[in-house]
């Protein structure tokens, strides 16, 4: 991820470097809690129906269990039936949100403020891209999270 724009003294151009090839696929997910992003889990290559029921079997059902709800977005992923089947068979209350409302989901501004520092960090290995997820998803303040739950809701109020 690279910035689209830059600053240079007056009459001088901005130089950087922006890699040509994309480099490996690495997917990062993490569960936007009240007190911030939690059980992060990041991994080279395509995420399957396989790899997300892995991911909550150790690192979401644990959460879950004081009778939270799970908020899942339409990616194909959380919709897969094994992940389906694997929330129904452990007792997880999930809801999926409507379709194209990226606004009733808390977790889109918590990403958001991921992306902006790794695109101002600009990892060029994978472990560097790691490293920078780890520390960025750290940066969550239960503060921002709670705003971020809070503007949700407010959408979500709204009514036509």
């Amino acid at each position: 991820m690279t910035l689209p724009y830059g600053r240079a003294p007056r009459g001088e151009r901005v130089i950087d470097e922006q890699p040509v090839s994309p480099g490996e696929t690495v997917n990062t997910v993490a569960v936007l809690t009240e007190h911030g992003l939690d059980a992060q889990w990041s991994d080279q290559g395509p995420l399957t129906a396989e790899r997300f029921v892995a991911y909550l079997d150790v690192s979401v059902l644990p959460l879950l269990l004081a009778g939270k709800t799970l908020i899942l977005d339409r990616h194909p992923v959380h919709r897969a039936r094994a992940v389906r089947a694997f929330l129904d068979r452990h007792h997880v209350r999930y809801v999926y949100l409507p379709p194209y409302s990226p606004e009733l989901n808390p977790s889109e501004e918590a990403w958001s403020k991921v992306k902006h520092v790794l695109k101002r960090e600009k990892p060029r290995t994978v472990d560097h891209l790691l490293d920078i997820l780890h520390r960025a998803a750290q940066s969550i303040t239960p503060n921002d999270a709670q705003g971020y739950f809070q503007h949700a809701e407010d959408f979500s109020l709204v009514t036509v």
